[in-house]
């Protein structure tokens, strides 16, 4: 139950972090800004509801969501910045800034609801 509880947690701070312009402040298109929210929440509780189930240890869970944070977010930058350069007409950099945006709320969902994890029982 506690694990539901840190899924779910997670999936609202990234939701929170679409709707509270905070995406759309650090660069995320307008458009598309909320919806990265709830897009990458529910892909991060798909990936954290898997590693539980599969078993995986938190430690190994915070560590890929941590290095994927900066990954994501440096992706994200440079798809914007190509995107801008080729005045809009590189749709791959567009789409590299959108999944960027979208890795970016699944990474920071999956770091709450692995923090918030209890430990195993053994």
């Amino acid at each position: 139950m506690r694990n539901l509880i840190a899924v779910l947690v997670g999936v609202a701070v990234a939701v929170g972090f679409g709707f509270s312009g905070a995406t759309a402040t650090l660069g995320a298109h307008p458009f598309w800004a909320m919806d990265i929210g709830w897009i990458g929440g529910i892909a991060g509780a798909v990936a954290l509801i898997g590693a539980f189930l599969s078993g995986v240890p938190r430690r190994w869970l915070r560590l890929v969501a941590v290095l994927m944070l900066p990954l994501a977010g440096v992706s994200a930058a440079w798809g914007k910045m190509r995107f801008a350069a080729s005045y809009a007409e590189d749709a791959f950099a567009g789409q590299v800034w959108y999944f960027g945006w979208i890795a970016v709320a699944a990474a920071l969902c999956m770091i709450i609801g692995a923090l918030l994890m209890p430990k195993p029982v053994s």
